[in-house]
């Protein structure tokens, strides 16, 4: 039996019939091992117009199949690879992205930003690490081509970017974390992807995650309190903590 808080999962010894029960903060309690796949390859990318693209969709939990929809002409989908080259036409194309095992489906969206020549390129470090309640050192983007913005997607919470390209804040939740840097000029937003690492004081790190909508690993109060529940009732075998994927 999988028990998934958030997307941190744990092994229980129970047996039960092959099915998900969700509650509404998204508890699922599963049989099987695995879990609905999580996208772990990165939301966002950039590329020349008119250039060779390619990009390999990733997911947890052994997916058997994956899909994309909405791809841009020219570019082309087979076996979880988007590639070809870009479309003519500077713009931002989101792109549906899913990922398929006997659970079920999990999807996200990929944006890509097709730029024209001169677009920024980000030069920065591709990893940070913190310490949770102890504010983030700060990180800041770099990048060629003189942006006039910067931005960053899928950052840990309690982390910011501000208008300068700056990451800071006090990191509330542990985990890994795949975030998507961008900095824009007149040519179009290049992209590059940063890996947050959050520790607990001491340097350790419980699970991984790729991220989704600001979020960490780390177990809220109510899933604490259904995982000492379970615990209780003896379902709940020690040590097993599966990794930790957005």
């Amino acid at each position: 039996m999988t028990f998934d808080a958030g997307n941190s999962r744990y092994r229980t010894s129970a047996a039960a019939n092959k099915s998900n029960l969700t509650e509404s903060r998204g508890w699922a309690i599963s049989d099987g091992g695995l879990a609905v796949p999580i996208i772990t390859s990165p939301r966002a990318s950039s590329v020349v117009q008119g250039a060779a693209f390619t990009y390999t969709i990733t997911a947890s939990d052994n997916p058997t199949s994956f899909a994309a929809t909405s791809v841009p002409t020219p570019l082309n989908y087979a076996n979880g690879v988007i590639s070809g080259a870009a479309p003519a036409s500077p713009g931002t194309y989101p792109i549906t992205i899913s990922a398929t095992n006997e659970e079920g489906t999990g999807s996200s969206t990929l944006t890509l930003y097709v730029n024209a020549a001169g677009a920024p390129t980000i030069t920065s470090p591709t990893t940070a690490s913190g310490i949770i309640g102890v504010a983030f050192p700060t990180y800041q983007i770099t990048a060629t081509g003189s942006p006039t913005s910067w931005g960053a997607t899928n950052l840990p919470p309690g982390l910011s970017v501000n208008g300068t390209g700056a990451i800071s804040g006090t990191p509330t939740s542990i985990g890994t974390t795949l975030v998507s840097l961008l900095a824009s000029n007149a040519s179009g937003t290049g992209v590059a992807s940063l890996t947050i690492t959050i520790t607990a004081p001491g340097g350790t790190t419980p699970s991984t995650g790729g991220g989704s909508g600001g979020g960490g690993c780390g177990l809220g109060s109510a899933a604490a309190v259904l995982l000492a529940a379970l615990a209780g009732l003896g379902l709940l075998r020690p040590g097993r903590a599966k990794r930790c994927n957005r």
